[in-house]
């Protein structure tokens, strides 16, 4: 069975779009600005780190460390994934 990025990357494979391998639940969307040349693909930052402390058996604070290693720190050029922390603005 084909996961939603697969099929996405099916959709977008002209596109290059770069998606992560085991990522899925915490895919987003995309990404869209004027000097952007295609769509980037965006993530839900502590979606990640949950998903990789599950998969892996780790603590979060591995978790973490592995996310900034091998994930958001990897350079895969002007296509590279956005990994986003969301949080709610509230006005006082």
């Amino acid at each position: 069975m084909k996961s939603e990025l697969e099929d996405l990357e099916e959709v977008y494979h002209d596109e290059e779009i770069v998606v992560i391998d085991g990522l899925d639940k915490a895919f987003l969307g995309f990404a869209e600005r004027y000097s952007f040349t295609r769509p980037i693909a965006v993530y839900d930052r502590d979606v990640c780190i949950r998903l990789i402390t599950e998969r892996n058996g780790l603590s979060n604070e591995e978790a973490e460390d592995f996310f900034e290693t091998d994930v958001s720190g990897t350079w895969f050029g002007d296509q590279t994934p956005i990994f986003v922390t969301l949080e709610s603005i509230t006005r006082h």
